[in-house]
Protein backbone atom coordinates (compact mmCIF):
# COMPACT_ATOMS: atom_id res chain seq x y z
CA UNK A 1 0.00 0.00 0.00
CA UNK A 2 1.32 3.65 -1.04
CA UNK A 3 -0.10 6.42 0.76
CA UNK A 4 0.75 10.08 -1.08
CA UNK A 5 0.36 12.91 1.44
CA UNK A 6 0.06 16.06 1.38
CA UNK A 7 3.20 18.74 1.70
CA UNK A 8 3.63 20.94 4.34
CA UNK A 9 4.84 23.88 2.76
CA UNK A 10 1.68 23.91 0.66
CA UNK A 11 -0.63 24.31 3.41
CA UNK A 12 1.90 26.79 5.59
CA UNK A 13 2.24 29.76 3.14
CA UNK A 14 -1.64 30.39 3.02
CA UNK A 15 -1.57 29.70 6.96
CA UNK A 16 1.18 32.09 7.46
CA UNK A 17 -0.70 34.66 5.23
CA UNK A 18 -4.03 34.32 6.61
CA UNK A 19 -2.61 34.42 10.04
CA UNK A 20 -0.50 37.82 9.54
CA UNK A 21 -4.48 39.16 7.84
CA UNK A 22 -5.80 37.70 11.14
CA UNK A 23 -3.49 39.70 13.24
CA UNK A 24 -3.82 42.74 11.52
CA UNK A 25 -8.16 42.25 12.54
CA UNK A 26 -6.87 41.43 16.31
CA UNK A 27 -5.20 44.35 16.24
CA UNK A 28 -7.66 46.71 14.82
CA UNK A 29 -10.70 45.40 17.10
CA UNK A 30 -7.90 46.01 19.78
CA UNK A 31 -7.97 49.93 18.94
CA UNK A 32 -11.17 51.54 19.78
CA UNK A 33 -11.83 53.90 16.45
CA UNK A 34 -11.72 50.42 14.08
CA UNK A 35 -9.56 52.16 11.34
CA UNK A 36 -10.00 49.40 9.11
CA UNK A 37 -13.87 49.86 8.87
CA UNK A 38 -13.43 53.73 8.32
CA UNK A 39 -11.07 53.08 4.96
CA UNK A 40 -13.43 50.22 3.88
CA UNK A 41 -15.94 52.74 4.08
CA UNK A 42 -14.67 55.69 2.47
CA UNK A 43 -13.67 53.61 -0.69
CA UNK A 44 -16.93 51.26 -0.60
CA UNK A 45 -19.76 53.87 0.76
CA UNK A 46 -21.50 53.54 4.42
CA UNK A 47 -23.39 50.40 3.12
CA UNK A 48 -20.85 48.09 1.24
CA UNK A 49 -17.85 49.61 3.57
CA UNK A 50 -18.78 47.49 6.56
CA UNK A 51 -19.97 44.73 5.07
CA UNK A 52 -16.54 44.09 2.73
CA UNK A 53 -14.85 44.48 6.21
CA UNK A 54 -16.85 41.41 7.85
CA UNK A 55 -16.79 39.43 4.88
CA UNK A 56 -13.26 39.48 4.33
CA UNK A 57 -12.66 38.91 8.36
CA UNK A 58 -15.14 35.68 7.84
CA UNK A 59 -12.72 34.75 4.51
CA UNK A 60 -9.52 34.79 6.37
CA UNK A 61 -11.15 32.90 9.37
CA UNK A 62 -12.02 30.14 7.30
CA UNK A 63 -8.84 30.19 5.55
CA UNK A 64 -6.94 29.72 8.49
CA UNK A 65 -9.33 27.25 9.53
CA UNK A 66 -9.03 25.61 6.61
CA UNK A 67 -5.61 25.56 6.25
CA UNK A 68 -4.75 24.90 9.94
CA UNK A 69 -6.95 21.93 9.86
CA UNK A 70 -5.27 20.66 6.65
CA UNK A 71 -1.24 21.19 8.12
CA UNK A 72 -2.63 19.39 11.63
CA UNK A 73 -4.59 16.03 10.23
CA UNK A 74 -2.13 15.39 6.86
CA UNK A 75 -4.38 12.87 6.07
CA UNK A 76 -3.32 11.08 2.60
CA UNK A 77 -4.69 12.45 -0.40
CA UNK A 78 -3.96 9.51 -2.75
CA UNK A 79 -3.95 5.89 -1.67
CA UNK A 80 -2.77 3.04 -3.78
CA UNK A 81 -3.18 -0.55 -2.90
CA UNK A 82 -3.77 -4.20 -4.91
CA UNK A 83 -7.47 -3.78 -5.44
CA UNK A 84 -7.49 0.46 -5.89
CA UNK A 85 -6.54 3.22 -6.02
CA UNK A 86 -8.56 6.19 -4.12
CA UNK A 87 -8.43 10.38 -4.09
CA UNK A 88 -9.33 11.71 -0.93
CA UNK A 89 -10.41 15.20 -1.84
CA UNK A 90 -8.62 17.82 0.62
CA UNK A 91 -11.55 20.34 0.35
CA UNK A 92 -15.10 18.79 -0.43
CA UNK A 93 -16.59 20.38 -2.91
CA UNK A 94 -20.11 20.00 -4.80
CA UNK A 95 -19.80 16.59 -5.75
CA UNK A 96 -15.92 16.12 -6.34
CA UNK A 97 -15.84 14.86 -2.83
CA UNK A 98 -13.30 12.21 -3.55
CA UNK A 99 -12.59 9.57 -6.27
CA UNK A 100 -12.00 5.59 -6.27
CA UNK A 101 -11.33 2.97 -9.28
CA UNK A 102 -11.10 -0.24 -9.50
CA UNK A 103 -7.54 -1.16 -11.10
CA UNK A 104 -9.42 -3.64 -13.84
CA UNK A 105 -11.45 -0.64 -14.56
CA UNK A 106 -8.61 1.60 -15.85
CA UNK A 107 -7.74 1.19 -19.00
CA UNK A 108 -4.46 3.38 -18.93
CA UNK A 109 -2.72 6.02 -16.64
CA UNK A 110 -0.35 9.24 -17.86
CA UNK A 111 0.60 12.61 -16.48
CA UNK A 112 -1.65 15.55 -17.84
CA UNK A 113 -1.78 18.68 -16.96
CA UNK A 114 -4.12 22.54 -16.99
CA UNK A 115 -3.04 26.06 -18.16
CA UNK A 116 -3.90 28.33 -15.37
CA UNK A 117 -3.81 31.79 -16.75
CA UNK A 118 -2.39 35.18 -15.13
CA UNK A 119 0.81 33.79 -14.36
CA UNK A 120 -0.53 30.67 -12.63
CA UNK A 121 1.71 28.11 -15.04
CA UNK A 122 0.69 24.80 -15.54
CA UNK A 123 -0.83 22.32 -12.94
CA UNK A 124 -0.06 18.64 -13.18
CA UNK A 125 -2.53 15.98 -13.07
CA UNK A 126 -2.39 12.42 -12.86
CA UNK A 127 -4.87 11.27 -15.43
CA UNK A 128 -6.68 8.14 -15.49
CA UNK A 129 -8.57 6.69 -18.45
CA UNK A 130 -11.65 4.47 -17.39
CA UNK A 131 -12.82 1.68 -20.05
CA UNK A 132 -16.23 2.88 -18.92
CA UNK A 133 -16.93 6.69 -20.00
CA UNK A 134 -19.72 7.33 -17.53
CA UNK A 135 -17.13 7.34 -14.50
CA UNK A 136 -15.47 9.80 -15.80
CA UNK A 137 -18.39 11.81 -17.18
CA UNK A 138 -20.00 11.56 -13.38
CA UNK A 139 -16.42 12.61 -11.71
CA UNK A 140 -15.89 15.66 -14.00
CA UNK A 141 -19.67 16.44 -13.98
CA UNK A 142 -19.06 19.95 -12.53
CA UNK A 143 -15.36 20.54 -14.97
CA UNK A 144 -17.47 19.69 -17.49
CA UNK A 145 -20.41 22.04 -17.06
CA UNK A 146 -17.91 24.86 -16.32
CA UNK A 147 -15.32 24.01 -19.14
CA UNK A 148 -18.47 24.55 -21.44
CA UNK A 149 -18.94 28.46 -19.88
CA UNK A 150 -15.42 29.13 -19.79
CA UNK A 151 -12.33 26.86 -20.43
CA UNK A 152 -10.47 25.46 -18.05
CA UNK A 153 -6.97 24.88 -19.87
CA UNK A 154 -7.30 20.93 -19.61
CA UNK A 155 -4.65 19.05 -21.35
CA UNK A 156 -7.08 15.87 -21.62
CA UNK A 157 -10.33 15.53 -22.72
CA UNK A 158 -13.04 15.73 -19.38
CA UNK A 159 -15.68 13.62 -21.38
CA UNK A 160 -13.16 10.39 -21.23
CA UNK A 161 -10.61 10.65 -18.87
CA UNK A 162 -10.44 11.54 -14.93
CA UNK A 163 -7.83 13.78 -13.36
CA UNK A 164 -6.07 13.83 -9.89
CA UNK A 165 -4.44 17.01 -9.51
CA UNK A 166 -0.78 16.38 -8.38
CA UNK A 167 0.35 19.92 -7.00
CA UNK A 168 1.16 20.05 -3.62
CA UNK A 169 2.18 16.21 -2.96
CA UNK A 170 5.25 14.89 -0.93
CA UNK A 171 6.03 13.31 -3.86
CA UNK A 172 6.84 14.37 -7.37
CA UNK A 173 4.85 13.79 -9.91
CA UNK A 174 6.90 11.79 -12.15
CA UNK A 175 7.39 9.61 -9.00
CA UNK A 176 3.72 9.33 -8.74
CA UNK A 177 2.89 8.44 -12.34
CA UNK A 178 5.77 5.50 -11.62
CA UNK A 179 4.28 4.10 -9.31
CA UNK A 180 0.85 4.37 -10.36
CA UNK A 181 1.44 2.44 -13.67
CA UNK A 182 3.86 0.00 -11.37
CA UNK A 183 0.28 -0.13 -9.74
CA UNK A 184 -1.30 -0.91 -12.86
CA UNK A 185 0.49 -3.27 -14.70
CA UNK A 186 0.40 -5.71 -11.31
CA UNK A 187 -2.62 -5.61 -10.29
CA UNK A 188 -4.92 -5.32 -13.45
Amino acid sequence: MLEIKRSILSSVGILLIAGIFLAWYIYDFLKADFSMVDGFTEDLGPLFGPLFYWAFFLAVLSAFFVFGKLLISNDPVITMDTNEIKFHAPIKRFSQTGFTMQWKEIESIQRGYQNVPFGGGKIEYLVITPFNEEVAKKYNSLNIKSDNFMSLGMSYDMNKRVGIPLKGLKLKPKEILVQAKKFLAENS
